[in-house]
């Protein structure tokens, strides 16, 4: 008998087992009173080790201070007969690994969306000094509303995070770790980049470009750099692709990109370029547990696609799965609001309780009209009562225009990617 299912933490009542592994386990929770869904993370069976204590807090600490629609958002951190708890925003869909597990290589038209969104959550990552250390394609969530989510900040460093390891001392999976990390050296932001070679590289190949029988010879081909060019085992791939993955992966980190900013930059480019050529692909069919997934509307996260028929009179967002599970509506709300996009329902908020909620949208701002009037670009905050109508259009220059229509419940953001105009 699970000794945490249906307890209530804080003011969370646990709900399901969601994954375990050797320090702990995580929980689907439900808030007693909000009904917000959220991840519990226990610590179990170190929680008696001043170490991995120091670590399940140290990762807490991280969390809370970073504040990214790429990042699960951190709600608190408490104690439960003993153990460490950390309350967190639950994510659904599938990790990057489970999707290439079960579909193999990424089209390149759908790889480069997400690409990109990992690259502008890790610029941000580095920005506030944290280094992730660990990531991978199974710290890399894309959920069943369109968002590419990072996760797992177990083993991260930052400004205020107490030191935990030696010099000289290997951390991380051994797959991603870069070639300095496998000399026990500090890890630093150009670490990170590597790692995201990697993850490009299996995204694109399906095959990881490091691999050994026993860490010796894995760490061998690690020092030297030594791996398979993508387009090897991808004929047609974009070289410019392969180049961004090259750079990433150079044996000398002063070698690598500078930032990911610079990255961002470059693929940025690359989809501008109209690699897909305005194709839309569909994925195989997929057996077993992840079909749903793709047939459905997580398909449509994957490739950050939208598509808009003009026939079409509202596309509710909703419906089609568009609507991102951030839940904490306090960090929706931050910053200022258009009161041009509220006056619709103002003489609604006389007594309903008011949610804000943002609209935002993946790949570069839009403009958002309402009743034919322009009241801002993306990111744009909605400020409207439970269960009142959000009606807009996306709009941005080469671009088919994005009706919006939903419904406001407790989510507190939806992120859309605009289609191409058929005559770009």
């Amino acid at each position: 008998m699970d000794p945490f299912l249906n307890t209530v933490i804080g003011e969370y009542r646990v709900t399901a087992l969601i994954g375990e592994g050797g320090m702990g386990r995580v929980y689907r929770a439900l808030h007693t009173r909000l009904g917000r869904v959220a991840a519990v993370k226990i610590l179990t069976a170190a929680s008696g080790d001043r170490t991995f204590l120091q670590r399940f807090l140290n990762e807490a600490q991280i969390q809370s201070r970073l504040r990214d629609p790429g990042i699960a958002t951190l709600y608190d951190y408490t104690e439960y007969r003993g153990n460490p708890v950390i309350i967190m925003e639950y994510i659904d869909g599938y990790t990057i690994q489970q999707i290439i597990e079960s579909n193999g290589a990424w089209p390149v038209e759908r790889a480069l969306p997400v690409l990109r969104a990992c690259a502008r959550t890790l610029e941000y990552v580095h920005s506030q000094r944290v280094v992730h250390r660990d990531f991978k394609s199974a710290n890399v969530k894309v959920t069943s509303s369109g968002e590419v989510k990072l996760i797992d900040f177990g083993i991260a460093t930052g400004p205020a995070a107490q030191r935990l390891t030696t010099a000289g001392f290997v951390i991380g999976t051994f797959q991603s770790l870069s070639p300095e990390q496998t000399r026990g050296e500090p890890a630093t932001a150009s670490t990170d980049i590597w790692a995201f070679g990697v993850l490009a590289y299996e995204m694109l190949t399906a095959s990881l470009p490091f691999e050994g029988s026993n860490a010796a010879e894995l760490f061998s081909k690690i020092s030297r750099a030594n791996f398979t060019a993508p387009t090897v085992l991808r004929p047609g791939l974009p070289i410019a692709l392969e180049q961004v993955i090259r750079r990433c992966l150079r044996r000398d980190p002063k070698d690598r990109y500078p930032s990911m900013k610079e990255i961002s930059s470059d693929l940025t480019r690359i989809y501008d370029a109209g690699l897909d050529g305005g194709t839309k692909l569909t994925f195989p069919e997929i057996p077993g547990k992840h079909r749903r997934f793709v047939l459905g509307a997580a398909l449509l996260a994957i490739c950050a696609v939208l598509i808009v028929g003009y026939s079409i009179g509202h596309w509710r967002a909703s419906g089609a799965g568009s609507a991102t599970s951030n839940a904490d509506s306090g960090a929706a709300g931050a910053g200022g609001e258009s009161g041009a996009a509220n006056t619709g329902n103002a003489a609604d908020s006389g007594s309903a309780a008011m949610h804000t909620v943002t609209v935002d949208t993946f790949d570069g701002p839009a403009e958002v009209w309402e009743n034919g009037v322009k009241v801002g670009e993306t990111p744009y905050q909605f400020r409207r009562p439970f269960g009142a109508s959000v009606n807009a259009v996306l709009r941005r220059p080469g671009f088919a225009d994005l009706p919006i229509n939903f419904d406001v419940d407790e989510r507190s953001s939806y992120v859309f990617t605009l289609d191409r105009s058929p005559s770009q």
